[in-house]
Parts: structure tokens; sequence; C-alpha cells
């Protein structure tokens, strides 16, 4: 029985489904994306932010200005879509009191 040789098996694999470096390499790619496209995809980019940035302090530094050059209070209110400035008249606060920092004041 030595002269007979049985003929090789093939080993099947029944496990189906991607290997560990596969889904490595797809969650790479897909991070590499969502930070280049998602900021794309939102629409807000650097400039439009620092656009914004820009608008909400000049509009401060006018409404400090402004509130100093009246000796009153300021108040801005920002908003999603607005920046809103108001000079506050509150009688009976002269001198040193209307640059008090202690208190505050509802706009």
């Amino acid at each position: 029985m030595m002269g007979t040789m049985r003929p090789a098996r093939r080993a099947r694999s029944s496990a189906r489904g991607f290997t560990l470096t596969e889904i490595v390499v797809v969650m790479i790619v897909i991070g590499v994306l969502a930070v280049f496209m998602l900021p794309k995809l939102t629409g807000i980019g650097v400039v439009q932010q620092r656009a914004d940035y820009d608008k909400v302090t000049s509009a401060v530094q006018y409404a400090r200005k402004s509130a100093i050059a009246r000796r009153r209070y300021a108040c801005v209110a920002v908003s999603a879509n607005a920046v809103k400035m108001s000079i506050l008249r509150l009688p009976g606060l002269i001198g040193e009191a209307i640059f008090s920092r202690t208190r505050f004041f509802r706009c």
C-alpha cells in the first residue's frame, strides 16, 4: 500500500469577511477624507470663521469706545446671524460708579 497516494485536498476556507489589515486601511482612508471634506460640506471655512471673529471683535471694541465716550453702559448681544449693540441709560450713576466691575445689568 505504499504505492498508493491520496490526492491532495484543497483546504476550503469557510470563513468569509475582511482581514484586519483591510479594515484598518479603510478606516484610515475614511478618517483622512473626513478631515479634508467635512469643512467643505459644512460650508464654514477658515476664511468665514475669521470674518465672523473680526465682526464680533470690532462690534465689541466699538461698543466699548462708545460707552466710554458717552459715560454709559454698553451691551453687545451676539446671535447666530447678527451682532446687536445698545447703549444703556442708567440714571443716578455718575463718576466712578459707571466703571464699576461688580455691577451687571441685563441688556
